[in-house]
């Protein structure tokens, strides 16, 4: 199980080289991603609801249709911890500082 940031744009423009951002230009849009695997690390689809888990949930707009990518834009500057759970496993853990 993987998480990170996918890719972040800034009034719909895709920042280059921002997979992985752990800093993120104020009013911009952090995209998510995570990626299941089953035992053998072969990537497979959820059997129960995806819980994607911020430090400060408060701080963070979420949004998206796509439970393994959501969409994240933040209220006001602060850090955040992220982490998302999926089929009772634990990805690992990434922080952003939202600008």
């Amino acid at each position: 199980m993987s998480a990170n940031v996918y890719y972040v744009d800034c009034d719909g423009q895709i920042l280059e080289h921002s997979k992985g951002a752990s800093e993120i230009p104020p009013g911009c849009r952090a995209h998510l991603d995570a990626t299941a695997k089953d035992e053998d690390g072969v990537p497979t689809n959820p059997r129960y609801p995806v819980q994607w888990r911020f430090g400060n949930p408060d701080a963070l707009d979420v949004r998206g249709a796509n439970p393994m990518g959501p969409i994240v834009t933040a209220r006001f500057p602060h850090e955040q911890e992220i982490y998302v759970r999926v089929d009772g496993v634990d990805s690992n853990r990434f922080f952003v500082r939202f600008n």
